[in-house]
């Protein structure tokens, strides 16, 4: 019985797992599509009025951001990794 409750307190904490992975990859598909309307509102400016905004809030918030992305999702793949190799069979 305490094996069994023991190994749905693993699911359920894969299941956070999971649920925090998929909130990081929003959020960077946000920030990406944020930088991309970036682009566009600095190139309709600099064309209709001869200067560009700086958007200086969201440079900072992506260098703040990205190395935590990186290492979580380096965290994932090694998660994915090892069930993979846990799982496998030796040939």
């Amino acid at each position: 019985m305490n094996e069994r409750i023991q190994e749905v307190a693993r699911w359920v904490d894969f299941k956070k797992y999971r649920f925090d992975m998929d909130k990081i990859h929003n959020f960077q598909a946000d920030l990406q599509l944020l930088e991309e309307m970036k682009q566009e509102i600095v190139t309709e400016e600099n064309l209709l009025f001869g200067f560009k905004s700086d958007f200086l809030q969201l440079t900072h918030v992506t260098r703040f951001y990205e190395p935590y992305y990186e290492l979580w999702t380096r965290i994932d793949s090694m998660m994915g990794k090892k069930v993979d190799w846990q799982e496998s069979y030796l040939n």
